[in-house]
């Protein structure tokens, strides 16, 4: 049982609060079209609901953007066991990543075979472009405007 001093007591809380910004801030490269390296893979699901699978690259043209990390998100069907780091994922033919992965390598004979680190054996070129508008439309601040691959183009160099 509470005293009743205990639940009219008043918290204090600080006139100046501040808060920390979590990571690293995301990348932001002038759009174009981009050599990238395939790093690795992640699988994700976004407020609860959405299922995502993101590519993550590395920008190969020299220049002031060589090294930049950049990634290219996908819908999957469902992230299958537990999301993160090269985790497991259900893909229907008519996704966006089937259509790309095509583009660039031969499909596999077993259809539930898409092997993503052939993507490593490979130069590919993709399109860069900047995120101004969140996922509800709205439009993001300049200061917090960011890059990401929007679509992988064509092969450049290594072995199909």
């Amino acid at each position: 049982m509470t005293s009743p001093e205990a639940s009219t007591r008043l918290h204090v809380v600080p006139t100046s609060g501040t808060g920390e910004l979590h990571g690293e801030k995301p990348p932001l490269v002038p759009p174009g079209r981009y050599l990238l390296r395939f790093s690795h893979w992640e699988t994700a699901i976004i407020w609860g609901r959405s299922h995502k699978l993101i590519l993550h690259f590395t920008i190969c043209d020299v220049g002031p953007y060589f090294g930049t990390t950049l990634r290219r998100y996908y819908n999957v069907t469902k992230v299958v066991g537990r999301p993160g780091k090269h985790g497991n994922f259900k893909i229907g033919w008519k996704h966006d990543l089937v259509r790309e992965y095509a583009r660039l390598l031969p499909l596999p004979s077993r259809a539930d075979r898409l092997n993503l680190d052939r993507l490593s054996s490979i130069l590919i070129v993709g399109q860069v472009d900047t995120t101004k508008t969140s996922a509800r439309q709205k439009d993001i601040p300049e200061a917090l405007h960011y890059s990401v691959v929007r679509e992988l183009l064509k092969v450049e160099a290594g072995a199909r």
